[in-house]
């Protein structure tokens, strides 16, 4: 379980987080929603341990994956090398390492983009990269901060999918910053609006539907204006 007690943060006078709670279940994804500055991706950062701060974090201790709203993929690196800079010191056996490489590049359907630089790939094939160095993270966290923000709608819902399909493969206990309800609703166990100063959980609902299986649209679109309201409320 990854557990947030009592979190503590402020930027100059300005308190961000004071005793703020989350407890996060083992293989829950929960989907984080709210203003721009509210303090979400301070949240992940607190738990990534990226940021100082007061209070107690719980549940890392192997480390977490994280997937930036950039690719940040290292320009003079292939695909591979760009995931083994980043998570080899992780393995203790290369032939390990490459041959979950070759696993997830090939369930991400980029097998055989291992050897391509940065600058060769389109813009969707840098994003799968970038999932797949995530994905080959041996911690059971993984903290996504709006990931798909920036890509087009067609490109967003076949990430959705790869990613879906890698957390039934795998499940990880996920964190994931988001600004699209849709999306929450696709991937999420639970969303949270979050919103205030300091900030504090001011809406949370369950998604008790299985992934792929959620097209009640009735039900959905009753708490797509529970969420606006709590995000307008703010």
């Amino acid at each position: 379980m990854l557990s947030v007690k009592g979190l503590e943060l402020s930027y100059g006078d300005k308190k961000i987080f004071d005793r703020f709670d989350l407890e996060v279940g083992d293989g829950e994804v929960v989907c984080i929603l709210g203003r721009s500055g509210c303090g979400k991706t301070s949240l992940l950062n607190c738990i990534a341990g990226a940021l100082a701060h007061g209070g107690e974090v719980n549940g890392t201790e192997r480390g977490v994956a994280y997937l930036f709203q950039e690719t940040r993929l290292i320009p003079a690196l292939t695909a591979a090398e760009n995931v083994r800079f980043a998570v080899g010191h992780l393995y203790a056996d290369r032939a390990a390492l490459n041959a979950e490489i070759d696993r997830v590049f090939s369930s991400l359907g980029i097998d055989g983009l291992q050897n391509r630089l940065p600058g060769k790939m389109s813009g969707g094939q840098a994003a799968r990269v970038a999932l797949a160095r995530a994905l080959c993270h041996p911690s059971d966290v993984l903290l996504t901060d709006e990931p798909f923000g920036a890509l087009d709608v067609a490109l967003k819902l076949s990430l959705t999918e790869y990613l879906i399909s890698a957390l039934k493969a795998r499940p990880r206990t996920v964190l994931m910053v988001s600004h699209g309800i849709d999306e929450c609703f696709d991937l999420a166990d639970r969303i949270l609006v979050l919103g205030g100063s300091p900030c504090r959980i001011l809406y949370e609902t369950n998604i008790d539907e299985p992934r792929g299986e959620r097209a009640d649209i009735a039900h959905r679109a009753h708490k797509t204006e529970e969420i606006k309201r709590a995000l307008i409320a703010e």
